[in-house]
């Protein structure tokens, strides 16, 4: 990822309310606690070390360190200059092979990342190389072409992701697939009628705000809600991805051990 790819990852007012966005918006809300949900349920070690890739001023450092370390890797300079306590755990520069931690982790989380990259291939396959053994990664990813929206643009994404091409990504990169489906479910439907008004009238987009607290707690609650009926049953769409994985060669070693018993 050199700074080139990333240096319009966000639109700049998007960026200055992203802190705020980050902590108190019911879309980050619901995807932090689905993510939470994630790592609760994997095998990670009391002394654990967490790399937390686009981690922004590690706002999401408090709930992470329940796991282990966190360190973290942000572009955005004025995003770790409000980092506080947390600013000396971020790197800030892009996150490719002039990043040297020192160290390899247990998870690397890479949320909302991959999409801004023009070469997310170098970036995923950088970040599989500084797992440890045994060591995981989880990664979310817009999905679903059809409800690109001016949201996306004003992102400045590349693409929306589905389960086929996402799974190409990670079979060109080395990526040991354990869990590869869709969430946000509900929200597809309402990201299909935006794509549709916009196809009917001409407008700018806007940076997303914080809806009233009656509403913001609303479709936050949907989402939780969302999520615990279908914890079981997956559905075959969602305007998100999630994937965790580890390396293949490191897969591939355990089952060579295991079949030596």
């Amino acid at each position: 990822m050199s700074s080139d790819e990333t240096a319009k990852h966000v639109d700049a007012e998007y960026a200055s309310n992203y802190e705020r966005l980050a902590k108190e918006h019911w879309w980050w809300q619901a995807r932090s606690a689905f993510v939470l949900d994630i790592i609760d349920s994997l095998p990670l070690g009391p002394d654990a070390n967490l790399l937390d890739i686009g981690c922004g001023g590690g706002w999401s450092f408090a709930s992470w360190e329940k796991y282990g370390q966190v360190h973290g890797v942000e572009l955005d300079e004025s995003l770790v200059a409000r980092a506080g306590k947390y600013q000396s755990r971020i790197h800030c520069g892009p996150f490719d092979r002039t990043y040297r931690p020192g160290t390899r982790f247990s998870l690397i989380l890479m949320l909302d990342v991959l999409e801004h990259l023009a070469e997310p291939d170098a970036a995923l396959d950088y970040a599989l190389e500084l797992l440890e053994p045994g060591g995981k990664i989880l990664i979310t990813v817009p999905a679903l072409p059809c409800v690109w929206t001016s949201h996306d643009d004003l992102n400045h994404h590349f693409v929306r992701y589905t389960r086929r091409t996402f799974k190409q990504l990670a079979d060109r990169c080395g990526l040991a697939v354990d869990r590869l489906e869709y969430f946000f479910y509900w929200t597809t439907f309402v990201k299909l009628l935006f794509r549709i008004k916009e196809g009917l009238t001409s407008s700018e987009p806007r940076s997303p705000s914080i809806p009233s607290p009656t509403m913001n707690a609303f479709f936050r609650r949907a989402c939780l809600t969302e999520q615990q009926v279908f914890a079981r049953v997956k559905l075959p769409f969602g305007t998100s991805l999630v994937c965790v994985g580890s390396a293949a060669e490191q897969r591939d070693l355990e089952i060579m051990l295991v079949s030596s018993l």
